[in-house]
């Protein structure tokens, strides 16, 4: 084989390779993701190499690139790379490998499968005989991999040609409707027809569309007399609609026929462009949210798996529908309180406060004597209640204040309890907060097994 503008990248080693065998060979362009090419070579039996030096070369994209081959695949007659469609967790469909699929954590729907879209394109290089009515025929053949039921259909045309009038382009699908994309615009209007050349532009090889969805044909009055030199964008066909190829399966043989109708000027039908679209197979995604008020747009079983509310069909996360839907304070039983949507909320076994509502101050109602905030009064609470009376004026609590704490609900943290202290140790209820007046009763308290404890 031989790499054209290329330097070596690390080492390369001899590939044993087999008579009649297939291979697929990547070339990857370093450091440009997404970057591939490949292509086919039949395996060379004599000196096993892929190709010898002096034979076919290779013309690839130049740069900084990797070598990577040695999979085999099958006979070469037959040798095909399997691929389908591949449902990711966003509803976004795409064409890899199983795989490939998987390692996204996408939902692979099996080999030859398809995403709703096809671009198929033929480049014939065909030259369209002068005068002949009868033109020329292009063949694209959509396979069973590509079969869906057609929801919208465009056609591309790159055509070189001196006398863009001499043209008419027909289009006919697998059901024999025939379609015509044009028809020797600006003729008879202005005599001949437009006198500019080509449909498309040769030069860097863009397309003229056809599309039912454009504002107006190709022709006066819309275009002036002599049209436009390699006319691009998007233009409605000449007859039609493209529309009566909607509903039909995409399966089969489609024909484009072009024809020069006046002698003088010649020209070539260098390529055409078909694009099917159907359905997407993937579920459709939707707006997820999670308990920060966070939102994701995913498909329902995404959304439930990561543990988010999905927010119904249609719905978007621009503008982010999480922040204003339920988010709230959530009173848990020890007295804590989070900020979550009411579904977590109700889920964590809290009870959920109005939308909007905050937990600064902490709205939830404490526990008398849990100093500890594990929602129930016992002995674990007497260390945590010493450390209570002893350090009550500090805003954070001691160092040690809970060796072991307690499960707490999401979000919350020691400091959380320690903020309650107020109202879990002010255990005689006086005006004057917590201060060792509150020791007796505590002790009382625990002793009684009160729980919680009871104002004196």
């Amino acid at each position: 084989m031989r790499l054209v503008g290329l330097g070596w990248v690390g080492t390369h080693a001899n590939v044993a390779v087999a008579a009649g065998q297939c291979y697929w060979i990547e070339i990857v362009n370093l450091g440009v993701p997404g970057t591939c090419g490949w292509f086919w070579q039949d395996g060379e039996p004599t000196n096993g190499r892929l190709a010898q030096d002096g034979g076919t070369g290779y013309d690839l994209f130049t740069g900084n690139q990797a070598f990577c081959l040695n999979i085999a695949l099958g006979d070469a007659a037959t040798c095909v790379r399997a691929v389908g469609a591949c449902c990711l967790t966003n509803g976004d469909c795409i064409i890899t490998t199983s795989a490939a699929c998987g390692a996204q954590g996408g939902n692979y729907l099996g080999d030859d499968t398809n995403c709703g879209v096809v671009i198929a394109t033929s480049a014939p290089e065909l030259a369209i005989p002068d005068g002949s009515a009868a033109g020329i025929d292009d063949v694209i053949t959509i396979g069973g991999g590509e079969a869906f039921v057609i929801t919208d259909i465009l056609v591309g045309l790159l055509i070189t040609h001196t006398f863009q009038g001499d043209i008419i382009a027909e289009l006919t699908g697998p059901n024999a409707a025939v379609i015509t994309l044009l028809n020797q615009p600006g003729f008879p209007e202005s005599t001949f027809g437009f006198g500019a050349n080509n449909f498309g532009n040769p030069t860097d090889g863009t397309f003229m569309i056809i599309d039912d969805l454009a504002a107006t044909t190709y022709d006066v009055p819309a275009v002036a007399d002599p049209g436009t030199a390699d006319v691009t964008g998007a233009w409605k066909p000449d007859t039609g609609p493209l529309s009566t190829f909607v509903g039909i399966n995409s399966l089969g043989n489609w024909t484009l026929n072009v024809s020069d109708n006046t002698t003088v000027d010649t020209g070539t039908l260098n390529a055409w462009r078909l694009i099917l679209v159907g359905a997407n197979p993937c579920p459709e995604a939707e707006a997820c949210c999670f308990g920060d008020g966070s939102c994701l747009q995913l498909t329902v079983a995404a959304c439930n798996g990561a543990g988010g509310t999905p927010q119904g069909a249609g719905s978007d996360c621009d503008p982010n529908p999480c922040a204003t839907a339920n988010p709230g304070s959530c009173c848990f039983s020890n007295g804590l309180c989070n900020v979550q949507l009411a579904a977590d909320c109700t889920t964590a076994g809290g009870i959920a406060g109005a939308p909007g509502s905050t937990c600064s101050p902490n709205p939830c109602p404490c526990l008398l004597g849990d100093a500890n905030c594990d929602g129930v009064v016992n002995n674990f609470d007497i260390d945590p209640f010493v450390a209570v009376i002893v350090n009550t004026p500090d805003a954070t609590p001691p160092a040690g204040f809970m060796a072991l704490p307690p499960p707490f609900p999401a979000g919350a943290t020691i400091q959380d309890c320690w903020d309650r202290r107020q109202c879990t140790c002010n255990i005689n209820c006086d005006v004057d907060g917590v201060n060792n007046f509150d020791i007796d009763p505590f002790v009382a308290c625990i002793v009684a097994g009160d729980n919680p404890c009871v104002c004196p």
